[in-house]
Order: structure tokens, then C-alpha cells, then sequence
């Protein structure tokens, strides 16, 4: 996996990390920003040169939906903390447990439609205006 996508998934993680502390959104191990931590995740790698693909799916060991970014046939999740595997950051080949339902546009409809600190539109700070 390209070392810069690796840098820019530590630093969004960190973002993501000093959020959680500095506003008291989500959950320590950051259930909850998945959504956000890969619209986020997907706006860095743009502005590098790297294209990526926003995921809406599922993970046996999250309750509900789960979102992540695929580049390359790979799985880049910033937030696998919430999931039952002892990294904070997952890079590595698309597996079984990974299942998608929605990517790109719908997936980012649908998590708009959660509303408050799930919904990336929360947090302008983070995503300005024309960014």
C-alpha cells in the first residue's frame, strides 16, 4: 500500500481522535465517525493525486452500518477500533466480513440522512465550503 495513503489515514485518525476529545462526539474507539474519518480520509487522498471509492456497508462486529474507503481493490478503515481486531487503522485486502451496500453518492445520502454527529455536514470545520 502506498505510504501515503498510510500517512494520511494516521493524520485523519488523529483529527478524528482530538475531535473526539476536544467535543465529546462518538465513542472512544470512534464508533460513530466511521462516516466522517472516510469522507474525510477520501478528501486528502484527492487532494494527493490518489482516487478512492467512499463505502456504506457492514461489518459483523459494528452494530449497524459501517463506512470506509477502498483504493485499489484494498480496504483503507480509519476506524477499525470499533471492530473486534486490534488495530486502530485497517490497510490491507477486502475480506468476507467487509460487506458493501452503497458507494459514493448514495452511500453519502444515506449517511447524511443520520443527522447529528454521525453526518459528516456536523462538522463544517472539517469540510469547508467548495473543499
Amino acid at each position: 500500500m502506498n505510504k501515503i495513503i498510510l500517512e494520511k489515514a494516521i493524520e485523519v485518525r488523529a483529527i478524528l481522535e482530538k475531535e473526539h476529545k476536544n467535543n465529546k462526539v462518538w465513542r472512544e474507539n470512534l464508533c460513530g465517525a466511521c462516516a466522517v474519518g472516510s469522507l474525510l480520509l477520501k478528501k486528502e487522498l484527492k487532494e494527493q493525486g490518489i482516487n478512492s471509492l467512499f463505502v456504506l456497508g457492514e461489518h459483523p462486529d459494528c452494530l449497524g452500518s459501517h463506512c470506509w474507503i477502498e483504493v485499489a481493490n484494498s480496504i483503507v478503515d480509519i476506524t477499525a477500533s470499533q471492530l473486534n481486531i486490534p488495530l486502530k487503522i485497517y490497510i490491507g485486502p477486502k475480506t468476507k466480513e467487509y460487506k458493501t451496500k452503497f458507494w459514493e453518492d448514495r452511500a453519502k445520502e444515506v449517511v447524511e440522512s443520520w443527522g447529528g454527529e454521525q453526518a459528516p455536514s456536523s462538522y463544517p470545520h472539517l469540510f469547508p465550503v467548495g473543499s
